[in-house]
């Protein structure tokens, strides 16, 4: 969560936009606008908001975000480590892998012996669910960090749901809807456009920063071994 309110944004975007006593951009409009700015960011950065939880596993190789009650999930980041049932005793870290290693090598996995995680498999074609290996035991806990929907502000004194370093991001966001609600009073049919630009460009868009977080590419060229269902790595 930032320190930086709604109003303090919309006040920053109404100095570019000439209209400091938001006179043609009404306070309503602006706190609809502030909302969809925070789940713009995180529709190019999901990791912008994440959350982490301790959930109960289901019994099995799977696992999905509504299955462990996580009911705002947007995608699963990492699973790093096991918990015991209580949820307070920490068991062994788990190793992101890529399934189709293992899905080649050990194709039986599914139903091997239940016990604590070793390795999780994700894919960012599900990004609600990941795999794992071994099997889990009902009830036994995983940590989860994933990334959720941000909550909305309700009114704008409220404070951003996002780090304030997505500040910018948002004021540039918050542009692109003024610009493009009416555009008399801007004398530039491109401003709309102009300051979406800005907006992504402020994200830093975005494929590499994507390819970076996936974590089945930063296995590539990692030359630690996979363990198979004879022991872990």
């Amino acid at each position: 969560m930032g320190t930086l309110t709604g109003q303090q944004l919309v006040d920053r975007a109404l100095v570019t936009l000439q209209d400091a006593n938001a006179v043609r951009w009404k306070a309503a409009e602006s706190l609809m606008w502030i909302n969809d700015a925070q789940r713009e960011v995180c529709i190019y950065l999901p990791s912008a908001y994440t959350k982490t939880a301790i959930p109960a596993l289901v019994a099995g190789t799977k696992q999905t975000a509504s299955g462990l009650s996580l009911t705002d999930c947007v995608q699963i980041l990492k699973v790093p480590r096991n918990f015991a049932s209580n949820g307070t005793t920490v068991g062994r870290a788990i190793t992101v892998r890529p399934m189709p290693w293992m899905d080649e090598q050990f194709p039986t996995w599914h139903s091997d012996t239940a016990g604590e995680l070793i390795h999780a498999f994700v894919d960012a074609a599900d990004p609600k669910t990941f795999y794992h290996w071994p099997p889990a035991v009902a009830g036994n806990r995983a940590e989860v960090v994933y990334a959720a929907v941000p909550p909305e502000l309700a009114a704008l004194s409220d404070v951003i749901s996002l780090d304030d370093v997505y500040a910018n991001a948002m004021q540039y966001y918050l542009l692109f809807r003024a610009f493009g609600i009416n555009s008399t009073f801007t004398k530039s049919p491109q401003s709309s456009a102009t300051y979406y630009s800005l907006f992504l460009q402020a994200l830093g868009i975005k494929d590499q920063r994507r390819r970076a977080a996936d974590p089945n590419l930063q296995m590539q060229g990692d030359g630690a071994g996979v363990a198979g269902p004879g022991g872990a790595s």
